[in-house]
Formats: structure tokens, C-alpha cells, sequence
């Protein structure tokens, strides 16, 4: 078998964390007249700007007032919550998969475990 011979192609060196070095910020010089058109024009671009539609969501929920127990608000805030929850409950199980996967290691090898040991 005959290697194929290529050529390395250049390319960039690699950089290491210590020669990594955080980029600087450009700052535009702007008057303060600068700044004030520009505040204006944002306040009209957002006037513009449609509100959302959310497509994913059914119309009765969305005709729900915020008092309602189903409103969108509430179902978000339920959602949000949940997933809280669902994540400590997830490092909870984890840790006691570990413990108890231990201990029933112990009771299923009983006292053989220790025998192989020695």
C-alpha cells in the first residue's frame, strides 16, 4: 500500500485560551442631536411593528381575559413552573439512581462481592 502524499492546506494557527484576546466594542461618536433623531425614528419603527399573532395558541385561549384560570397568562406561568419543577425533581432522581443502583448491586452479588475482592 502506497501512502497518498497531499499537501497541507494553511490555515489559520490554532489559538490557545491564553492568546485569545476579547474583542473591542466600536463606539460611534454621534452628537446628541445624532442620538435624538435616532430615539425618534426607533419610537416610530416600533409603532410600526405588528403584534404578535400567536398561531400556536387557540383562539379561545387567546379571547380569555387575564383573570381566567385557562388564560394564556396563567397556562405560561403553569408551563414555566413546571419545568422548575421538573428539573430538580430530574437531579433528585438522578442522585438516588445512583445510591440505590449501589445498594442493589450489594443485595443481587451479596457477600461474593467481597470474596473477589480479596
Amino acid at each position: 500500500m502506497t501512502k497518498r502524499l497531499t499537501k497541507k492546506k494553511p490555515g489559520r494557527p490554532k489559538i490557545s485560551k491564553d492568546d485569545h484576546r476579547p474583542k473591542k466594542k466600536r463606539t460611534r461618536n454621534i452628537t446628541e442631536e445624532q442620538r435624538e433623531a435616532l430615539r425618534q425614528r426607533m419610537v416610530e419603527m416600533r409603532k410600526k411593528r405588528k403584534p404578535a399573532e400567536y398561531k400556536n395558541i387557540h383562539p379561545t385561549v387567546l379571547a380569555k381575559p387575564e383573570i381566567d384560570k385557562l388564560s394564556m397568562k396563567n397556562v405560561k406561568a403553569w408551563i414555566k413552573e413546571a419545568k422548575e419543577d421538573l428539573s430538580t425533581l430530574t437531579d433528585i432522581y438522578i442522585q438516588n439512581y445512583a445510591v440505590n443502583s449501589f445498594f442493589l448491586n450489594q443485595l443481587v452479588l451479596g457477600d461474593t462481592a467481597n470474596f473477589k475482592a480479596q
